[in-house]
């Protein structure tokens, strides 16, 4: 799936971005939206489909993995412990592979952005 992304209107004007993005995961491929406000800040992701194995990669579309994501920057690192720094996220446990593909599709994601914006971000 190429990254395919849209915006978001309120009142006939642009209000945001969604950017759907496709990674390969442990067991096959994850699904994701990713969203971004006006000036590309990343607002939040959310897993549209996964085959990730149930009780582990399946965690990426719990709410407490997905709200780690909103006001990271898109250039993600994956921690195994907990973390604040703005270029980090803690990775699921027993899931270091599935954690590092949801990073990778919000840097994709950024990229589609890019080329929407003409490289405006």
């Amino acid at each position: 799936m190429s990254p395919l992304g849209s915006s978001g209107k309120r009142k006939n004007k642009v209000a945001g971005y969604c950017v759907n993005v496709a990674t390969a995961g442990f067991a096959g491929k994850i699904e994701m939206m990713v969203g971004f406000s006006l000036e590309g800040e990343l607002l939040g992701i959310d897993i549209l489909q996964n085959t990730e194995t149930a009780g582990l990669g399946a965690k990426a579309d719990d709410d407490s993995f997905k709200m780690q994501f909103k006001g990271k920057s898109t250039d993600l690192t994956v921690q195994k412990s907990r973390t604040d720094n703005k270029n980090e996220i803690q990775a699921i446990t027993g899931a270091t592979i599935t954690s590092r593909a949801v990073a990778e599709g919000v840097r994709l994601a950024s990229e589609e952005l890019k080329k929407i914006k003409g490289g405006n971000i």
